[in-house]
């Protein structure tokens, strides 16, 4: 039986299709999710609430004009299939498959779709250990991620990142050296879409080492700018610690510095981070983003890492193997 399959017999149909079309409601919080498919039972239900309807079984004024009730039985039906055809399966909150880390942050996902081996998001015994920074890494840069991670990958801990240009490429590649090394990918996008193209054969590899690629976004969801910060939440929550490579002021990659550091996981810079040289910017920073930069975390007590053992020496002691 694969995936797909199991997910199809442990949830009715009809519920199933609910709940897909639940997922696709980003205007709604994981609660209101939640709350919304306590109250219905069917999706055709759900397809002849009108706006005002919503609000009412929610319990607070939604003004979007994100909510057309004439798609939600076709989206469902149009995810059921591109499931199928991708090999794509779904897991939600209350899945025995969900990483129990993400049940511990603010607003987590309501559901995940991914394609690949799930029970990397939780390594028996170790943790996922998740690395981010710039697009554009110095060599120094690329070369230290590759090693953290083949580090990491060898010792056992699942390496988590976007599958993003430059650092992220880095870290999958790096994670994949290692003979039974294993990487899972965070996208801000449907997992039926590698975003970058030119990361689709690192995809493939994640997949033939039985890695995962995941996403909280339904099948023929494209990746549109504000994806990005929510994916950024899911890559650290999913892991006992986030490093930081090299990241210049106002970086995403600082963004899940802060969702880090929100969730109460351990933050840590490497050492290449401090080094990294600042382009000027092409237009002024924000005041947020003059905020988020790698001196300011430093000086605020975020650790300096040169290596894998640095990194395991800040984690909790079940995760680290004596």
């Amino acid at each position: 039986m694969n995936t797909t399959d199991a997910v199809h017999t442990a949830c009715a149909p009809e519920r199933f299709a609910l709940r897909l079309a639940i997922s696709r409601l980003g205007f709604l919080s994981f609660a209101e999710k939640k709350l919304l498919e306590k109250k219905l039972d069917t999706l055709s239900r759900l397809a002849l609430l009108s706006i005002d309807d919503l609000s009412l079984l929610i319990g607070r004024v939604i003004d979007t004009k994100l909510w057309r009730t004439q798609d939600a039985e076709r989206l469902a039906d149009s995810d059921q299939k591109i499931m199928a055809a991708f090999r794509i399966a779904v897991m939600f909150y209350d899945d025995p498959l969900w990483p129990p880390l993400l049940n511990e942050i603010y607003d987590p996902p309501y559901a995940l779709f991914y394609r690949g081996n799930p029970a990397v998001l939780t390594p028996q015994k170790k943790a996922c250990v998740s690395i981010v920074g710039t697009r554009r890494p110095t060599g120094r840069g690329m070369q230290s991620t590759a090693d953290l991670a083949f580090a990491l990958a060898e010792k056992g801990y699942t390496v988590v990142s976007g599958l993003a240009l430059g650092t992220d490429a880095c870290a999958h590649s790096g994670a994949l050296r290692s003979v039974a090394g294993k990487t899972a990918a965070v996208l801000g996008s449907g997992v039926d879409t590698i975003t970058p193209a030119s990361n689709k054969n690192i995809a493939a590899a994640i997949l033939n080492s039985d890695g995962c690629i995941l996403s909280e976004y339904a099948p023929g969801v494209g990746a549109e700018k504000w994806h990005f910060p929510q994916r950024n939440r899911i890559i650290s929550a999913l892991s006992a610690a986030t490093v930081i490579m090299e990241a210049p002021a106002g970086s995403g990659a600082l963004i899940t510095a802060d969702f880090a550091l929100e969730q109460n996981r351990e933050l840590c810079f490497h050492t290449c981070a401090l080094d990294y040289p600042e382009a000027p910017s092409a237009k002024p920073l924000s005041a947020a983003q003059k905020k988020r930069q790698v001196k300011n975390y430093i000086e605020e007590g975020a650790r300096i890492v040169s290596d894998a053992q640095d990194v395991l020496s800040l984690l909790a002691p079940e995760y680290v193997e004596l």
